[in-house]
């Protein structure tokens, strides 16, 4: 055995030395095989050159942004460049020339796609020969082109691939577009010998191709396509193709798109099909045998060409043009479609086929055609019926009329127009109605007729002559000497040449003499010698037209002059042969006259005369929308020469004494008869306090004999009689000029005749009331004199009164003559009054006082809108019996009516007020009932309400027997009515006025009246109203919310705020004012208390304006005031009234809720606004709900008018205040694209205010990304101020949400990009949401819409994905973490399942980055496994996907985003470059806060406020704290909210605590506490256990208990809980009770034994 063991060893042994020499031999080979390999180069560098060139090839480091910045020419040595050694022959390389068949495609129809040629995988193929020198573009061969792809588009205009096993296919047109594949293409001789070029020569059957885009590699463009004379040219870029030469990457793959038009003449001979034979497979798209007629490119053009305005043609065209296939069996319908019954078609058009002409000729339709020679057909035909595509020729009763243009084939590029004529009918009304005309065009095929376009012309006959159509009284009106007047009247037409487009066709002249009355027609006629007709200013000779005549006023029934002795109407017209026709530009008048006569004035007993006169024109084409003609026109001029009786009355009398001499005959009455007085007076006296009146009458110019006419005078009043005597003289009139002049105050046309006195005659008429007599009774017989009456009265028995209304009236009564006409007057036809108010000696006044406003009460009962008191004062000394008083509810457009009600009397009271006081001393009828010592006096007086109940309008008071008045007494009249509308509570300056008055009643009539008015405010003393909301950026104030404070137009006046007061303040502000005094009653000095709205600051406060009466009223300094709770503030501006300089004083409140400012300066005299001052008050919004939350928010401003310390007044102005989305404080913007990257761009805090913060002391971004969008975190950028970039702005992403904390007081622009997960051509929604923590996403701005990108072709260099990944803090995206490992498995889709395969295990570097070469179109599984030091390892795997030629499986992307369920997949499309980014966060602690706010726990809301919680490292919150977070609710808020602590030790204890309002953390949870000024108990749970200490990854529930002792509810499990414990203490007892007795009994027994 041993010897066995020994041989075996030593057997053993020597094996080992012999594989010892073995291995010593091979060594030798493959040191001396290297040493030789290594030493060739070597040999061959130290060859010498002779070609006097460096050898150079361009790197990276010879560019710069893709172009060439050296300066050396590219060139490598060959063996041609060294010196040769004597004997050397050259020896001639053979180069590598594979047999590749050349590209083939079937003639005209056919692309071929060979099999890939077989190449060694060592030796990729040559692309040329190497040793040319001229570059020229590489041409694909079929060898390169590893398939071809069809698209096209089906019957719905959707794209579709033609799948190569589905043989046949029906386009809709004969748009498509391929999709060219190549591979294999060597990149070194791309770039060195081809130009970067390659070059495809695309199929003959696509013409017009046009390349898609640019070329790409992932997101990076690398190159173009383009297209000329059908050759496809791929360029890429030169520093791309180096960059993969210097990569080692020699093979380029890739596609590219071209799109185009199928040419149908290669197809038409072989039945419309298009056979494309792609490897072994064909795909036939079917265009079928018609393929010309059906898609043969043709369009159609219709349009209105010309427009003969004179003879109203219009001249239509369509023109038809064929593509570059032409088009077969082409014919048009051209059909009018709306208002076709207007036009007529011109020339010889008829229903039979006529060959059109090629050259115009009048109307006559012909046909201009370019690239053939063979015209076209016309025909009329019918198309009544819309569903005959082509109507037959021959056709005859043609009822709806069309014409068919038969063109047949039309060649290559070959075009035709037609040109026809239409004519407008002369009797259809034409004005604007649309004539719409559409020309069909179809092609006739041997499968059927097909639609081939349309084109539609719109004409609408226009007539304008605005400002041009007139009727007027074109010259001088004149008197005749028959005393007739002549009017001269002009009718005139005229049309506008730019903006009328036909002729009117005969046009007619109507007018008529209207709206007069019938009395008045008989002495109004027309002149009919009178009449001319100009057109274009030329006169037309009156044979060219006639006048028709009528006696009818309303433009019907016209009837000839002849038959007509007065006539009212006409019609000018032209003759049958000559019809007035007025084309565009023309211009067509008509003059004549009408005459009035004099007799009119008497008739109608009227000074004036009004001839209403009114024009029509009529024409038989155009509309006859006004009484029969299709315009109007009035003319109405008034002619007043008359004065039939004129009377005035000096309203002053006499002052002394007047003597009157009489020069004439004298008259007196006796009895009721006239007759002279025979006595020697010559003279009379009129006494003073007489007043004089003047009558005229009969001022006609002489035309009328009023001699038998009865003129009377009268007095109405019982306290006025004449004096004297009254002069009567008779006048005769004198005119210098018979033209009548326009007089502007009257509106009429007027002379201005002279009268003059030819006799005068006195009557006596001393004492009487009333005189009358005719002029022939003072010996005036038929003369037709004017006459003007003179004389004096004087009031009588002035002690009887205190005022009465005198009125004097004079009328005319009897026979008018004239000639032999004669014309009746009446009393009341032409009679004058006059009034005149005198006063008497009767010692009573009444006045009326507004005394003051009762506001309703719960017990107003009829008076809802509650009492105005009224007060009439009555004094002197007596009432007299019988005396009437009249009150009376006053309204007109200023003032708001009252009502009077039944007990609306409140009390008649007399007496005399002590300490002469009047009745507005008293606050209230109790003060004065109680105080005044007046004696009620009601049965005094008889009482009595006017107008309907229950609400009256006036009150009468008649005085039953005299009353004295005596020492001094009044008496009052108490009344009251209630307002029917009462001043809008919301409107602070809104007023309503009130008016009553008192009258008395004498000689039948209310004199005296006496008013008074009662204002009643809103807001009298002191009131506040929005100026403007408007936010400013520094420079600009810009307006958000108008109110008071806008222009006269109405809007915003930003000039109202004083930006220079605004200082360094940036933000959104509200300008409220409060104007001081309104009613105007406040009288010296008082302050104002402004409460600065919760949510706001203080920016400034000034006076702003003043009223006209308060200009001495300043802001005034406070004498007293504590300083030391008060900062006094001072400011200069420019205020409102006419921009003058403003001194304000006012002082702040330390703890910034409240300013004053003292007012000084005011005096009383109650007139509305004009005793004010406005002062201004400026604050800035800082309630975060608002700038943060963009949440409506109500700021109520409130300010109290004190004066002496009292409060006076208050007035609020509540204002809403919510950001539109252009001004919230926080947008974004999807920037630009590239393939699957977008840039997006987030401005927020663009004014650079100061905003509240919502993270501690820092403001903290959110930006929610859609779950199809991958964050690249290393392209977050962060700038303030638009362009400088900031660096320390914390970054956290975590679940597709990015939140960046940034500066407060800047504008802040942060930009990034994201990666769509979507693959090319594919529409997505994209969505993305910015907002700021803590606020909801509504409150920010969302970005969404529908994103898609095409390519135009793409290179694949490379077969391997070029994958990064990025390792960072969660919490600071700057930061990277080394030190990560991760496990990459390679994924096998097994039905159902993922099968994972690890591949690798790699660890993240210093800069936090693992790579790693992964291939296309497989899935990947990354799994984090041992996380950073320090970090919280999170290990839920990452998939990643880059697909290429999987890339249209949709499939296949479906069933792998099923199969890795809520994990997160990252999606590329032939992307090489794979980066993503992965986060890890310390450790964290989660606080969440929670409210109990009742006994029994139900009610669970949160509570509005901010809520603040600090982490310590020990148990009592003694020391510094670690950090501080805060969670915010809002009112009405219901979600719990929830705060983080970060950046936390794994293996620590923290402690979370709450803080009070003494910023001191709560610690001792059985004590209340106070938070938000509210009681509670705080209670702290940590996952379910009660304490606040936590750890890594838990979570600390803080609880807020209201100060509401808790009990048990009925029925509750507390009161259970109490149950049970009282039992089992009962129970307790019981056994401890046994026990105890047991015990006892055996004591006892014991005992007992004892005893015994």
């Amino acid at each position: 055995m041993v010897s066995e063991y020994i041989k075996k060893l030593l057997k053993d042994k020597a094996r080992l030395k012999k594989w010892k020499r073995i291995t010593l031999a091979l060594s030798c080979v493959v040191v001396f095989c290297v040493v030789y390999a290594l030493t060739l180069p070597a040999i061959t560098l130290e060859g010498k050159t002779i070609c006097g060139m460096e050898e150079h090839t361009h790197t990276e480091e010879c560019y710069q942004d893709d172009k060439l910045i050296c300066d050396k020419e590219e060139y490598q040595h060959t063996e041609d460049c060294y010196e040769k050694e004597e004997g050397e022959q050259p020896v001639e390389e053979e180069n590598e020339v594979l047999n590749e068949p050349e590209e083939t495609v079937q003639q005209d129809t056919q692309i071929t796609s060979q099999e890939e040629e077989k190449v060694s995988e060592d030796e990729p193929k040559m692309v040329e020969d190497q040793t040319t020198t001229e570059q020229t573009d590489y041409q694909l061969k079929d060898s390169d082109i590893t398939s071809i792809e069809v698209n096209y588009k089906d019957a719905n205009g959707h794209w579709q691939k033609v799948e190569v096993n589905n043989g046949e296919v029906n386009p809709s047109n004969t748009e498509i577009y391929l999709k060219v594949n190549f591979a294999e293409i060597k990149t070194e001789d791309l770039l060195n010998q081809h130009n970067c070029t390659l070059t495809y020569q695309i199929p003959d059957f696509l013409r017009d191709a046009k390349g898609i885009g640019n070329l790409y590699e992932g997101t990076e463009i690398i190159g173009t396509i383009t297209v000329e004379n059908n050759l496809a040219k791929v360029t890429l870029k030169k520093s791309y193709l180096q960059s993969l030469i210097t990569a080692g990457n020699n093979q380029l793959k890739g596609y590219f798109y071209v799109q185009g038009q199928i040419n149908l003449s290669t197809i038409v001979d072989k039945d419309g099909k298009a056979v494309l034979i792609l490897g072994d497979k064909t795909v036939t798209l079917n265009y079928g045998p018609d393929c010309i007629e059906r898609f043969g490119g043709v369009t159609i053009d219709k349009k209105v060409a010309t427009i003969d305005t004179t003879n109203n043609y219009v001249a239509y065209t369509i023109t038809v043009t064929a593509g570059k296939d032409g088009c077969k069996g082409l014919y048009v319908v051209d059909r009018f479609t709306s208002n076709g019954n207007l036009v007529n078609y011109a020339g010889n058009i008829n229903s039979s086929e006529t060959t059109l002409s090629g050259k115009p000729n009048n109307q006559e339709p012909y046909e201009i055609i370019t690239g053939s020679t063979n015209h076209g057909k016309i025909y009329l035909a019918d198309s009544a019926d819309s569903t005959i595509k082509k109507p037959k020729a021959g056709q005859s009763n043609i009822t709806n009329p069309c014409i068919v243009w038969d063109i047949q084939n039309m060649g290559a590029n070959e075009s035709r127009e037609l040109t026809y004529y239409v004519k407008l009918k002369d009797n259809m009304n034409l004005r604007n109605l649309q004539i719409t005309n559409r020309a069909s065009l179809y092609s006739n095929g041997s499968q059927g007729v097909y639609d081939r376009g349309s084109g539609e012309a719109k004409f609408t006959p226009t007539i304008n002559y605005d400002g041009k159509f007139t009727k007027s009284v074109f010259d001088k009106i004149k008197r005749n000497d028959d005393g007739s007047y002549t009017i001269p009247f002009k009718l005139a037409v005229a049309t506008d040449k730019d903006n009328s487009n036909y002729t009117i066709k005969n046009l007619q002249f109507r007018d008529y003499l209207n709206n007069m009355s019938d009395e008045l027609l008989p002495y109004i006629t027309f002149d009919n010698n009178s009449f001319k007709l100009y057109k274009n200013d030329k006169l037309i000779e009156s044979t060219e037209y006639n006048v028709k005549w009528s006696t009818e006023t309303n433009n019907t029934n016209f009837k000839e002059w002849n038959e007509v002795k007065n006539p009212k109407s006409f019609i000018l017209s032209g003759n049958k042969n000559s019809p007035i026709d007025l084309s565009p530009g023309e211009s067509c008048y008509v003059t004549y006259n009408v005459i009035v006569k004099p007799e009119a004035f008497a008739k109608m007993h009227s000074d004036s005369i009004t001839v209403n006169n009114r024009f029509i024109a009529h024409a038989n084409n155009v509309d006859n929308s006004k009484e029969g003609g299709f315009d109007a026109y009035n003319s109405i001029p008034i002619i007043k020469t008359y004065e039939w009786n004129g009377k005035q009355v000096d309203q002053n009398a006499i002052t002394k004494d007047l003597s009157e001499t009489i020069d004439g005959d004298k008259y007196t009455y006796n009895g009721d008869k006239i007759e002279k007085d025979s006595t020697s007076e010559n003279s009379f006296t009129v006494p003073k306090g007489s007043y004089k009146y003047t009558v005229e009458t009969n001022k006609t110019l002489n035309d009328f004999d009023v001699a038998d006419v009865t003129m009377t005078d009268t007095l109405t009043s019982k306290y006025m009689k004449y004096v004297g005597y009254v002069k009567v003289e008779a006048l005769e009139a004198n005119l210098t000029s018979k033209e009548l002049q326009w007089d502007e105050s009257s509106k009429s046309y007027i002379l201005q005749p002279t009268y003059t006195v030819e006799e005068t005659k006195w009557v006596k008429i001393d004492g009487r009331k009333s005189f009358s007599l005719k002029p022939s009774d003072l010996g005036w017989t038929n003369k037709n004199y004017a006459y003007r009456f003179t004389y004096y009265a004087k009031p009588d028995n002035l002690g009887a009164f205190t005022e009465t209304t005198v009125k004097n009236k004079f009328t005319l009564n009897g026979i008018v003559k004239k000639g032999n006409g004669e014309f009746t007057f009446s009393e009341n036809d032409v009679s004058k009054e006059t009034t005149l108010t005198i006063k008497g000696t009767l010692n009573m006044t009444a006045k009326k006082v507004s005394w003051y406003y009762s506001e309703p009460t719960k017990d107003s009962g009829t008076w809802p809108n509650g009492e105005l008191y009224w007060v009439v004062d009555v004094g002197g000394t007596q009432i007299a019996q019988g005396t009437k008083f009249r009150d009376l509810i006053k309204t007109d457009d200023k003032t708001t009516e009252s009502y009077l009600h039944d007990d609306s009397l409140v009390g008649i009271y007399k007496g005399t007020l002590p300490d002469g006081k009047s009745i507005s001393d008293y606050k209230d009828l109790n003060d004065l009932t109680s105080n005044g010592r007046l004696t009620l006096i009601n049965d005094k007086f008889e009482t009595q309400l006017n107008g309907a109940a229950p609400n009256y309008n006036g009150l009468l008071f008649t005085a039953k027997e005299d009353i004295k008045l005596e020492n001094g007494e009044k008496v009052y009249m108490i009344i009251k009515s209630e307002p029917a509308e009462l001043p809008s509570p919301t409107n602070n300056r809104d007023t309503k006025t009130y008016k009553n008055s008192i009258s008395i009643k004498d000689d039948d009539s209310y004199v005296s009246e006496q008013t008074a008015e009662k204002t009643l405010y809103t807001s009298p003393n002191i009131l506040k109203e929005l100026g403007q909301v408007f936010k400013y950026d520094g420079k600009t104030v810009t307006n958000l919310q108008i109110g008071a404070d806008k222009t006269e137009s109405g809007v915003a006046d930003t000039s109202k705020i004083c930006a220079d007061l605004l200082k360094e303040s940036r933000g959104v502000f509200v300008s409220w004012a409060f104007k001081v005094n309104y009613d105007g009653k406040l009288n010296g000095e008082y302050s104002v208390l402004e409460d600065i709205p919760e949510g706001m600051e203080l920016s400034y406060i000034r006076v702003k304006w003043h009223g006209a009466d308060a200009l001495n009223v300043k802001s005034k300094e406070i004498t007293g005031i504590d300083s030391t709770v008060w900062t006094k503030v001072e400011n200069d501006s420019k205020n409102d009234n006419k921009n003058s300089d403003e001194h304000t004083i006012y002082y702040v409140n330390k703890n910034n809720k409240q300013a004053m400012i003292q007012l000084g300066g005011f005096v009383a005299k109650e007139e509305r606004d004009n005793n004010s001052v406005d002062v201004q008050v400026v604050c800035r919004v800082t309630d975060s709900s608002v700038l943060l939350g963009a949440k409506s928010h109500t700021f109520t401003n409130k300010v109290t008018l004190k004066k002496d310390g009292k409060d006076i007044d208050t007035a609020t102005s509540p204002e809403t205040v919510q950001l539109t989305e252009e001004n919230k404080n926080i947008n974004k913007k999807q920037g630009q694209s590239n393939g699957q990257k977008i840039d997006f761009e987030i401005n927020a805090n663009q004014l650079g205010q100061t905003l509240p913060t919502n993270n501690g002391d820092n403001l903290k971004l959110v930006d929610e990304l859609g779950e199809n969008l991958q964050l690249d975190t290393t392209s977050i950028k962060v700038f303030k101020n638009d362009t400088e970039q900031i660096t320390n702005c914390t970054t956290s992403y975590t679940n597709n949400t990015l939140e960046i904390t940034v500066p407060n007081n800047v504008p802040i622009k942060i930009t990034y990009t994201v990666t769509v997960n979507a693959k090319p051509e594919e529409s997505v929604k994209v969505t993305n949401t910015a907002y700021w923590k803590g606020y909801s996403k509504d409150s920010g701005k969302i970005v969404e819409s529908d994103y898609s990108y095409k390519v135009g072709g793409g290179i694949e260099a490379l077969s391997k994905v070029n994958f990064k990944l990025t390792k960072q803090d969660q919490n600071n995206l700057d930061k990277v973490l080394p030190g990560a490992t991760f496990d990459i498995e390679k994924c096998e889709l097994n039905g159902n399942v993922i099968t994972p395969t690890k591949i690798a295990t790699v660890t993240t570097d210093a800069d936090g980055l693992i790579t790693q070469d992964l291939d296309f179109d497989t899935l990947y599984k990354i799994t984090e496994t041992k996380a950073p030091d320090g970090y919280v390892l999170d290990n839920k795997p990452i998939y990643i996907l880059d697909l290429k030629d999987k890339e249209k499986d949709t499939s296949y992307l479906e069933k792998v985003k099923t199969l890795v369920k809520d994990n997160k997949l990252y999606v590329r499309y032939k992307q090489q470059d794979f980066d993503i980014q992965v986060q890890n966060h310390k450790g964290e602690i989660t606080v969440v806060k929670k409210f109990i706010n009742d006994a029994a726990g139900k009610s669970t809301n949160p509570v509005s406020g901010t809520y603040r919680f600090r982490l310590y490292d020990n148990q009592n919150g003694e020391g510094t704290y670690l950090q501080e977070k805060s969670i915010t609710y809002v009112a009405g808020e219901t979600q719990e909210e929830s705060a983080k602590f970060i950046n936390l030790k794994l293996d620590k204890t923290y402690y979370v605590f709450e803080l009070g309002d003494d910023n001191k953390p709560i610690v001792d949870t059985s004590k209340e506490v106070t938070i938000n000024k509210l009681q509670y108990t705080v209670d702290y749970k940590t996952e379910g256990k009660s304490t606040n200490a936590a750890t890594n990854g838990q979570t600390v529930t803080v609880t807020n208990r209201s100060r509401t002792k808790i009990l048990p509810s009925t029925g509750g499990y507390g009161s259970l809980l109490y149950r049970i414990s009282g039992a089992m203490l009962v129970l307790a007892s019981l056994i401890v009770l046994t026990n105890i007795n047991k015990k006892n009994q055996l004591k006892d027994k014991s005992k007992n034994r004892r005893k015994k």
